[in-house]
């Protein structure tokens, strides 16, 4: 009897809403590691960025792998919502599928410390006092267009589901 009950709670904390999103982040971010290298070295060393249609590629090959994401969080979130456990049961579609869009923005700002200390070897406080704010900027813009679209993604399927169930 003991046992059955660790192994409910373990399952529940391994398909929590916040592992789910933490997790999610990663996908999207892996879909644009690269050409994001490409990017922050044209912005850092003055070189010339001349990939604007891979960049647009993989800026709707990102679109859809984050709208994936925004439609498996709403999988979740309907599972969890016919679970047994109030604090899972407060966290609602929309923010669970914009935040697992919206997450990437940081693994993107880790990279972006990451590859400004180890590849580029800026050192003093001019270089990071204007590299640093850059990396926030393009974090968070690309934190808001993924969380929209995962968001929208969503919304859609929802929105989807709901006519045909009323059919």
């Amino acid at each position: 009897m003991g046992n059955s009950k660790v192994q409910i709670n373990r399952r529940l904390r391994i398909r929590h809403p916040l592992v789910f999103v933490l997790f999610a982040g990663i996908i999207p971010f892996s879909g644009i590691v690269v050409e994001l290298s490409y990017f922050l070295t044209s912005l850092w060393t003055c070189k010339f960025f001349s990939d604007y249609g891979i960049s647009l590629a993989v800026f709707f090959t990102t679109c859809v792998v984050t709208a994936g994401v925004g439609v498996s969080s709403i999988v979740l979130c309907n599972e969890l919502a016919n679970s047994e456990n109030a604090e899972i049961q407060k966290w609602s579609w929309e923010w669970v599928s914009f935040r697992a869009g919206a997450i990437s923005s940081l693994s993107i700002a880790s990279y972006g410390v990451y590859y400004l200390v180890q590849m580029t070897k800026f050192r003093g406080l001019v270089a990071m006092t204007v590299c640093f704010p850059q990396i926030i900027i393009i974090a968070v813009f690309v934190g808001l267009i993924n969380g929209s679209v995962a968001y929208l993604a969503a919304q859609k399927f929802v929105l989807f589901m709901k006519s045909r169930k009323e059919k």
